[in-house]
């Protein structure tokens, strides 16, 4: 069995700039454009990758490392769009009854905590995954039975290190666009070469504070095992009426050019591949 996990916000955030460069007005609420693109890009993957089962992982509360570091992600700058918004919650709306798709999130963990537990359950129990982000934080995901495809380069993510390795190089080198702060001097390389020699990394580390920021580090990069119980979970039916209303949802949506009986044929047949 093949189970594609879908992180739910970049893929949102990926069909809003592939818009972006186009005219229009951002506070525009009649606009589609982007609800139409993440619902295209959505098919797309499930076409491609062809899973028997989907999952679409929204974002929580990150509490631990919000414990750990208040000004975690603090450097992020959240554009105001009504019209965005509005289209957000069209999408959030059309997952919701997307059929066959489970849409998943835990309110005190972040996407990507959810998405490696589901991940590494899945595998443990001998199934194929796939996680769809560009977050290369899913690195350390990586195993025998686990991949990343990267929607936007549209190729399979190889990590930089050694999938078990990767959080002690990015502890090193820091995350800038998560507000880690990496250790000065070291950059991919230098990071890389610490950590393939372990002599090196301890000399390094013996540096007044050194240890302690990388422990730091270490906990706020590496994913946090999530209690899938606790998630709230919604599944729509892969049967002909949700399906239906699905197609009628998106034909209200003004969608013809996937609506059109011709068209739709096409666009829904990878869908009802997927089981429930």
């Amino acid at each position: 069995m093949k189970v594609l996990i879908l992180d739910g916000y970049n893929l949102i955030y990926r069909a809003k700039h592939s818009v972006f460069g186009k005219k229009r007005d951002k506070d525009d609420v009649s606009d589609r454009s982007i609800v139409f693109a993440f619902t295209r890009s959505i098919r797309s993957l499930i076409n491609q990758h062809q899973p028997d089962k989907l999952y679409l992982v929204l974002e929580g509360r990150p509490a631990a490392r919000l414990n750990l570091a208040e000004d975690y992600k603090a450097n992020r700058v959240y554009e105001k769009d009504a019209g965005f918004k509005v289209q957000r919650r069209l999408i959030k709306e059309l997952i919701a009854m997307w059929p066959g798709m489970r849409v998943i999130r835990h309110s005190e963990h972040e996407c990507d905590d959810l998405a490696d537990t589901l991940a590494k359950q899945y595998a443990q129990d001998g199934q194929t995954v796939v996680i769809v982000s560009s977050d290369t934080d899913f690195c350390q995901s990586i195993s025998e039975r686990i991949s990343v495809f990267n929607p936007v380069k549209k190729r399979f993510i190889e990590s930089p290190v050694a999938p078990e390795k990767y959080v002690l190089w990015k502890a090193l080198r820091g995350d800038p666009g998560d507000n880690i702060e990496g250790f000065q001097g070291i950059g991919n390389v230098r990071a890389q070469n610490l950590i393939e020699n372990p002599a090196s990394l301890s000399a390094f580390l013996q540096a007044e504070g050194a240890q302690e920021k990388f422990e730091h580090n270490k906990k706020m990069i590496a994913f946090e095992p999530v209690d899938v119980s606790l998630c709230e979970n919604v599944f729509t039916l892969n049967d002909n009426e949700s399906i239906s209303k699905f197609r009628s949802r998106l034909h209200e949506l003004g969608f013809l050019s996937i609506t059109s009986d011709k068209a739709w044929k096409t666009f829904v047949e990878p869908i009802i591949n997927v089981r429930n």
